[in-house]
């Protein structure tokens, strides 16, 4: 009698190992911010700066508005933020004075010259007046600017009125930066971080 000889499979489970998925690292976020002068309304030459740091700032009383231009700059580890680039940034500007822009404030006065025929001189018209609907505040600062990216550079105008002479005004810039930190290969969560740098005019 033959015999019959049966063979049972024997499993061998083997533990299979998750790959490890390395969480790549950030890269270094050293970031600087800083301003660096106050320059007159063209940009030609720095304004007086006593030793208190207050810049002084001559008010024409020709014009309702006088000029400022604020500079300053933002590097990332000593290098202007690339395009594109994991880091976000603007510059948001405040000021200590506002002032007050009412239904019964002229704009401008909108002007026309023209070549008259009939007399051969240029002649100038008054065409009319804007003025504004509502009344609203108006900040002495431009509200935002953004990094250059060639060269890191931040530039705000600033423009108080006549009536503000003898004032003290202070100018905050706040840098905002939003930078991505990964979270596994494909995904990263975005965290934020601000500078604050503040700047000083006496208004004469």
């Amino acid at each position: 009698m033959k015999k019959l000889l049966i063979f049972l499979p024997i499993l061998l489970l083997a533990c299979i190992k998750e790959p490890e998925y390395i969480i790549p690292k950030p890269p270094p976020y050293n970031f600087t911010f800083q301003l660096d002068s106050a320059l007159n309304g063209s940009g030609t030459r720095s304004l007086a700066k006593d030793k208190a740091g207050y810049y002084h700032l001559k008010l024409s009383e020709y014009t309702f508005q006088t000029f400022s231009r604020i500079t300053g700059k933002f590097l990332w580890n000593g290098k202007p933020n690339p395009r594109p680039s994991p880091v976000d940034v603007w510059v948001e500007w405040k000021s200590s004075h506002y002032w007050l822009l009412n239904n019964k404030n002229s704009l401008f006065v909108v002007y026309k010259t023209y070549f008259n025929e009939f007399t051969g001189k240029l002649t100038t018209v008054e065409l009319g007046t804007i003025k504004t609907q509502s009344n609203s505040l108006i900040p002495t600062v431009n509200s935002a600017s953004y990094p250059s990216a060639s060269d890191g550079s931040v530039n705000t105008i600033f423009a108080p009125i006549y009536p503000m002479r003898g004032d003290t005004i202070t100018i905050t810039a706040i840098c905002h930066i939003s930078k991505e930190i990964p979270t596994s290969k494909l995904f990263v969560r975005m965290e934020k971080d601000s500078l604050e740098r503040k700047v000083r005019f006496i208004c004469e």
